[in-house]
């Protein structure tokens, strides 16, 4: 056996003599040892030892967080040059758990082209984000993506010029759909952006000049939904302006008498996704004509627009789909009064504690109850988070989604001003991604994000859809 003896942090030598080192009572000295073969580090369970965290590299200061919290470190991306709308597309894109677990778990095919090679950048930009606690240079990523799509690599004064975050993200989301096969949950070969975000829409059209001919439905696929900002009559909310824009009018070539005529256009949600993509319809083309002596131009609609953080888009859907819907919400309500009968019985049980604990406890039922809600605020994080981000086809739809991240622009054009997102990290927390600067924010903070002056107002929307169990 192997001994060693340390005093006052100092190694003492074998031939030592122990009454020259002004040994005191209870004076404290180690005594170490490992059987012969092994090290005393092999000795020591990875939890007894210590190390500050301005001795860790970034690499391991990742890894404690994620073992800590059970989530990524917040990872910033750096500008390289009016880059912003690319960066806020990406760390949306990571908040998409099933796209983010894909791309760490499975290898990109083999395939050459170039939307297999923008997902493979993608997938090394993911994994360099998830071990590292410093901001990443994205260089890769924007090289790959400038040679798939040359238009966003466009310049003007010596820079790159400032880009639609919706044109970038409908562009990594193409090449994502097509490099990202998998089986899904029946063992059927499918596409992962296909089921995550590919929307069935059923769109009847009506002939309003001509009552004989019979209304005609099709089916068509989107991606995302808009939110039509209207002035007359005026949009206030989310779900004013997603019901705008799927009911319209458009002028189009009768097969029954071929002539021309004004159709209503009405479209229902006939299958709901994963996740619903929101894009608000911030900016409108004003061609050279309307503005004299420039070019066709963006200009942004201001106008505030209030976004729910839970919506609820069963007025949306299908009667077919509303009727499955149906059995949800009956559902949903049932375990809401379950739930409200367990928590009142979760809070007398309390409050009987604390008074007799305390003979002086308050007899306020306000102060009883905000007491008593912020001793249950871990468990209420903990049980929404298992809600909101558990795996999808386990539990009944009501019609709900939670939002989980917003693309935000500041400016008065697409071409110009800057973007940022919104994530969700865990209860009411989130992450404020400014580029490389992250900034830990609250929901509250997210609602203010609704327009109506110059601060950054929501442009896209992520919401996840909630299943009950």
């Amino acid at each position: 056996m192997m001994l060693k003896l340390v005093q006052l942090n100092h190694l003492l030598k074998p031939d030592t003599d122990l009454n020259n080192i002004g040994l005191k009572d209870k004076s404290t000295v180690v005594l170490m040892g490992a059987a012969e073969g092994m090290s005393i580090e092999d000795n020591i369970k990875p939890e007894q030892q210590q190390k500050f965290i301005e001795d860790m590299t970034p690499q391991e200061i990742a890894k404690l967080y994620k073992e800590k919290t059970g989530r990524d470190i917040p990872c910033g991306l750096i500008n390289l040059g009016n880059t912003c709308y690319m960066n806020s597309c990406l760390q949306s894109f990571k908040r998409i758990n099933e796209l983010k677990d894909y791309l760490l778990q499975n290898q990109i095919p083999s395939e050459m082209t170039q939307e297999h090679q923008v997902t493979k950048a993608m997938q090394n930009l993911v994994g360099q984000m998830n071990q590292t606690g410093q901001a990443v240079k994205p260089y890769q990523f924007l090289t790959t993506l400038f040679n798939a799509f040359p238009q966003f690599a466009e310049q003007s004064h010596g820079s790159f010029k400032q880009q639609d975050a919706d044109e970038c993200f409908t562009a990594i989301q193409s090449c994502l759909e097509r490099a990202t096969p998998y089986k899904d949950s029946e063992g059927k070969q499918s596409q992962l952006i296909k089921d995550l975000f590919e929307i069935p829409i059923e769109v009847e059209l009506k002939n309003l000049d001509n009552n004989e001919e019979p209304p005609v439905i099709k089916e068509d696929i989107q991606k995302k939904l808009m939110c039509q900002i209207e002035a007359e009559p005026p949009t206030n909310n989310m779900i004013e302006g997603l019901k705008s824009a799927l009911v319209t009018q458009v002028e189009k070539l009768s097969e029954l008498d071929n002539q021309n005529h004004l159709y209503s256009k009405v479209s229902k949600i006939k299958k709901l996704p994963s996740y619903l993509a929101i894009q608000m319809q911030r900016f409108l083309w004003k061609d050279a004509v309307q503005i004299a002596g420039s070019k066709a131009s963006s200009v942004k609609i201001l106008r505030s627009v209030a976004f729910p953080r839970v919506l609820d888009v069963y007025p949306l859907c299908t009667e077919e789909l509303q009727k499955s819907l149906d059995m949800g919400r009956e559902y949903e309500q049932k375990q809401k009064e379950e739930n409200d009968k367990k928590k009142q019985d979760a809070f007398d049980h309390w409050k009987k504690e604390q008074e007799e604990k305390n003979k002086n406890f308050t007899h306020d039922s306000k102060v009883q109850w905000k007491l008593f809600k912020e001793s249950q605020n871990e468990l209420e994080i903990k049980q929404h988070d298992e809600q909101l981000y558990r795996a999808h086809g386990q539990g009944l739809d009501a019609g709900n989604y939670e939002l989980v991240a917003v693309i935000t622009h500041q400016g008065r054009s697409s071409e110009e001003g800057h973007y940022m997102s919104w994530i969700h990290s865990s209860g009411d927390d989130w992450l404020k991604f400014d580029d490389d600067v992250v900034t830990e924010v609250k929901t509250e903070d997210i609602m203010q994000l609704k327009g109506g002056g110059d601060w950054h107002m929501g442009y896209y929307f992520f919401y996840r859809k909630i299943e009950l169990l």
